[in-house]
């Protein structure tokens, strides 16, 4: 499969990408899926979990998204 990005030096070129894919993303799941859950924790991949998720201590709600700083 061949990439359709053009390839770029950036040494030479400041190249700037904006992060929208995992925003467009999420937003295209909320509108597009059927969701039965009371709260969803979204996680970059390299995350590591340390403790229990609990979302009541950040007052997580529904239509008040929260997020929690790293330790």
């Amino acid at each position: 499969m061949q990439s359709t990005q053009p390839i770029i030096n950036t040494a030479f070129v400041h190249v700037r990408y904006p992060a929208i894919n995992k925003p467009a993303a999420v937003l295209h799941w909320l509108n597009h899926a059927d969701i039965d859950a009371e709260f969803i924790v979204i996680l970059d991949a390299d995350m590591i979990l340390r403790g229990p998720i609990t979302p009541w201590e950040f007052k997580a709600a529904r239509g008040r998204p929260v997020s929690t700083p790293y330790e």
